[in-house]
């Protein structure tokens, strides 16, 4: 199924419709496109629980990986493998 970019409105088999922008915005508006590709990153997170971005700022922190994830209460890490539970991580 043809994809359409959200930024010059072209269609083709090549557009992930997930991503929706093509190789050519990518290269000539690559601000405009990155901001695209990290809403569908976001999106895409959200659909399965997992945090979008890095958590920071939170009382436990996570050396599971190199994200080093600051997890406050409930909060899931970023690879979706340690949640913070009583102060601790689970």
């Amino acid at each position: 199924m043809a994809g359409k970019c959200a930024i010059c409105g072209v269609k083709g088999e090549e557009i992930a419709s997930e991503l929706g922008v093509c190789l050519r915005c990518i290269r000539a508006k690559p601000e405009e496109a990155l901001a695209l590709a990290q809403e569908a990153h976001a999106a895409s997170r959200r659909r399965f629980g997992f945090a979008e971005s890095v958590p920071r700022g939170g009382e436990v922190k996570c050396t599971l990986c190199v994200n080093q994830c600051e997890l406050r209460e409930g909060e899931r890490s970023l690879c979706g493998l340690r949640t913070n539970r009583g102060a601790r991580t689970d």
